[in-house]
């Protein structure tokens, strides 16, 4: 049975997967409905700001 990754490289690949969804957000804000394109812009610019404000320091 393999290890387990280590806390902090669990919490680095969680970043990375959180700004994943930003990136697809982002392109559904421009390409879905309009009535979920707003939306969808609206989820991309909160998760980077909460992104920006818990992990500024953090680089995946």
């Amino acid at each position: 049975m393999g290890r387990s990754a280590e806390p902090d490289d669990q919490v680095l690949s969680a970043v990375h997967e959180t700004l994943l969804l930003v990136v697809s957000y982002r392109r559904l804000g421009v390409e879905a409905r309009r009535q979920f394109a707003w939306r969808c812009a609206g989820m991309a610019d909160a998760i980077e700001a909460a992104l920006q404000r818990y992990f500024r320091d953090v680089s995946p």
